[in-house]
């Protein structure tokens, strides 16, 4: 369980190896996908809606699941990892075309 390694202060080691895992064995719905990314960000100690370069390269796949708040917060930092993504949700696909259309990034 993730709650043992949140336990033992070695959780960002366990979610490096869950972001690089197969994200297709869970699916987007599932309930345990999105507890895995609420404990990464808690064990990440990811304060609001602003993540680091670092830290999306520990959440891996996990990006994909991040909601719009997340990545309008991230200014860009995150496009190149949901560009991993195999699918989108509308409200993804939104803060992303916000985040571009602010001119704030090397891709817009």
């Amino acid at each position: 369980s993730p709650s043992d390694y949140t336990a033992t202060g070695n959780c960002s080691q366990f979610f490096v190896h869950v972001g690089k895992a197969n994200v297709d064995v869970l699916p987007r719905e599932a309930p345990q996908r999105q507890q895995l990314l609420l404990e990464a960000l808690e064990c990440l100690k990811i304060p609001g809606t602003e993540i680091t370069e670092e830290n999306a390269e520990v959440l891996g796949w996990l990006v994909c699941d991040l909601g719009g708040d997340y990545i309008r917060s991230s200014e860009g930092r995150l496009l190149k990892d949901l560009g991993r993504c195999g699918s989108l949700l509308p409200e993804q696909e939104e803060a992303i075309r916000d985040v571009l259309s602010s001119g704030n990034t090397t891709f817009g």
